[in-house]
C-alpha cells in the first residue's frame, strides 16, 4: 500500500501514548503479519482498525486454524484426511471442510464441462513418480488414469443427525484418488478471513494473502479500494514491472501458471496442470490471473483456465457471472475477459501513449457471404513480429489466407491459431489499442513501425493493409478509406 501521511492529531495521539503500556493502533495505519511455512509457502495479512495486541493474537491463532485445515485437505501430506480417505484408511463421516471443499469441486466440474476437476490424484502421482525419475511419459497410459477416473462414481451424503448435527460422507470409486490441490488453497484463504473476521469485530479491512492468493475485504481508510500489483505470471522478477494493477474490494484473485511449477523430464517441461480427458498437459499453457467474489472460486477458475487454449478459456469466462480473467501465454501474448478492464485501474507505465485503433468490417453485397478472417499485428523496420492485438478465425486454414501473417509469423508458430484466434466477427466498427509494448509486455525502443491489418473471406478476396507508426508517438488522428476486405480504418494516438 502507498504511504499516508500522518496527520497533526495522530501526531498528538502519538506522543500522548509514549507512557502507556499499550497503545490503540491509528485507524489507517495497517497491522501486519507474516509467516512462513504456511501451506508450502507464507502467509501475509494486514488488517486495518482495532488494537494492534488484538489483531496480533487473532493473526497467531488464524496460523493455527490454517493448520488444521492443513492437516484435513492437503494432498501433499500422507497423514492429511483426504489422504487416508484415498487409501480407504478412513471410514465413516468426515469433516465439515473435507466436504464443502468436495462438493465445490463437483460444482466447478459441472459448470466447467469437466475442465476442473478433483478426481486426479493417481494422475498427478503419475506424474510426480515420471519426473523423479526421468522416465519418458506415455499418452497411452495416462489416459487410461485420466479417463477412468472421470467416468467412476464420486458422491457427498449430507445426513442430519437426530442431535440437529450434520454427518458427511463421500464415497470414492476405486479409480479415484481425490486431489483438490486447484480449490484447496483458496478454500483456506476464504476460511482464514472468515475467522479474522469473527475474531477481530473492529476491523474495517482485511487481506489474506497466501503464495499470492488472496482475498481483500473491504477498504483501506481513504481508499476506494485495496491497490493490488499483479506480477507477470512469465517473466516474475523481483524487480519487474506489475503487468497489470486491479483495484479490489471484496473480491480475491488467484494466480495459475507452470513457470515455476513445470514437471521438467529430460529437456522438456510439463505443465503441473494438465487435460481432465486425457491427463496430458497443454502445449505452451497459458498462466491465468482470476478476479472473483472468492478465493476458492478464482482457484477453481485459473486451474481450470490452465487446461484449456486461451481463446476457449476466455469464451468460457465471460459466461461467468462475477469472474474476469487474463490469460498469458507462453510468448507474453494477452487475452482479457470483457470486464477485466472495470477492475484494472493502471498498467505500466511505459512512456509512451496509447495507440487506438478503429476498424471496420465492411458489409458486402455478394451472393455468398462469410465472416472474414483478420490479423492485425505490429511489426518492426525488419518486418518481424512485435505484438499481434487480433486473430479473428479458429483454424490454420484461414491462417493460411491471411498470406502475409502466415509467412511471417503463423508458420512459425501454429499454436498461436489454436490458442489465441477468436471467433470470427459480423460486420460492424470495433476497436483495440496498442500500449507500445512488445509481446512479453516490455517498451519497445525507439523507431519506425508498422501497423499490420490483413483480411480474407471464403469465396471472397484478400487484402493487407500497412500503417507506419513512429516510437516516441506524435499525437495525431489518421483516417482510412475501405480497401475491398479491409474496412474504414481510423488511427489515434493520445497525448
Amino acid at each position: 500500500m502507498p504511504h499516508r501521511a500522518i496527520s497533526t492529531s495522530a501526531v498528538v495521539g502519538a506522543l500522548a501514548c509514549l507512557t502507556a503500556a499499550l497503545c490503540p493502533a491509528f485507524a489507517d495505519e495497517a497491522h501486519r503479519f507474516h509467516a512462513a511455512n504456511v501451506l508450502g509457502s507464507s502467509i501475509d495479512v494486514s488488517v486495518y482498525g482495532g488494537d494492534a495486541g488484538e489483531a496480533q493474537a487473532a493473526f497467531d491463532a488464524a496460523l493455527g486454524f490454517v493448520a488444521e485445515l492443513e492437516a484435513l485437505l492437503s494432498p501433499y501430506r500422507a497423514d492429511s484426511e483426504i489422504n487416508r480417505v484415498n487409501r480407504r484408511e478412513h471410514e465413516g463421516p468426515v469433516s465439515e471442510a473435507l466436504a464443502e471443499v468436495v462438493k465445490r469441486c463437483l460444482g466447478w466440474q459441472e459448470k466447467s464441462l469437466a475442465q476442473f476437476s478433483c478426481r486426479h490424484g493417481s494422475v498427478r502421482r503419475y506424474w510426480v513418480e515420471t519426473e523423479r525419475q526421468q522416465l519418458r511419459p506415455s499418452r497411452i497410459e495416462v489416459r487410461a488414469l485420466a479417463r477412468a477416473a472421470m467416468s467412476a462414481e464420486l458422491g457427498l451424503d449430507e445426513r442430519e443427525q437426530d442431535d440437529g448435527q450434520v454427518e458427511y460422507r463421500v464415497s470414492v470409486a476405486p479409480e479415484i484418488q481425490l486431489d483438490t490441490a486447484g480449490i484447496a488453497k483458496g478454500y483456506i484463504i476464504d476460511e482464514a478471513l472468515k475467522f479474522l473476521r469473527t475474531e477481530l469485530t473492529d476491523a474495517t479491512a482485511i487481506k489474506v494473502d497466501i503464495g499470492g492468493d488472496a482475498v481483500y475485504w473491504g477498504r483501506p481508510p481513504g481508499l476506494a479500494a485495496w491497490s493490488v500489483a499483479v506480477p507477470n505470471p512469465i517473466a516474475a522478477l523481483d524487480n519487474g514491472q506489475p503487468i497489470a494493477t486491479l483495484e479490489l474490494s471484496n473480491k480475491a484473485v488467484a494466480v495459475s501458471g507452470s513457470a515455476n511449477r513445470a514437471y521438467r523430464i529430460g529437456r522438456r517441461s510439463y505443465s503441473h496442470i494438465y487435460s481432465t480427458r486425457d491427463g496430458w498437459p497443454l502445449l505452451d499453457a497459458p498462466s491465468a490471473i482470476v478476479i472473483a467474489v472468492t478465493a476458492s472460486d478464482a482457484d477453481a477458475v485459473a486451474t481450470a483456465l490452465g487446461a484449456q487454449t486461451p481463446a476457449r478459456g476466455i469464451r468460457w469466462v465471460d459466461s461467468l457471472p462475477g469472474i474476469e480473467a487474463m490469460l498469458v501465454g507462453s510468448d507474453g501474448t494477452v487475452v482479457k475477459s470483457q470486464g477485466w478492464q472495470t477492475a484494472t485501474t493502471a498498467v505500466p507505465d511505459t512512456a509512451t501513449a496509447p495507440v487506438r485503433l478503429e476498424y471496420t468490417i465492411p458489409r458486402l453485397s455478394v451472393a455468398r457471404y462469410e465472416r472474414p478472417y483478420l490479423a492485425i499485428w505490429v511489426s518492426d523496420e525488419r518486418g518481424l513480429l512485435v505484438r499481434n492485438l487480433l486473430l479473428l478465425g479458429e483454424s490454420e486454414r484461414w491462417a493460411r489466407e491471411n498470406k502475409a501473417w502466415w509467412r511471417r509469423i503463423g508458420r512459425r508458430d501454429p499454436d498461436l491459431v489454436h490458442g489465441y484466434a477468436l471467433p470470427t466477427r459480423r460486420p460492424g466498427t470495433y476497436r483495440l489499442e496498442w500500449d507500445g509494448t512488445d509481446s512479453f509486455g516490455l517498451p519497445v525502443s525507439a523507431g519506425e513501425y508498422t501497423l499490420n491489418i490483413e483480411a480474407s473471406r471464403e469465396h471472397g478476396g484478400h487484402d493487407f493493409r500497412a500503417v507506419p507508426i513512429a516510437v516516441p508517438f506524435e499525437p495525431g488522428a489518421l483516417e482510412f478509406q475501405p480497401l475491398g476486405e479491409i474496412g474504414a480504418v481510423s488511427l489515434s494516438i493520445a497525448e
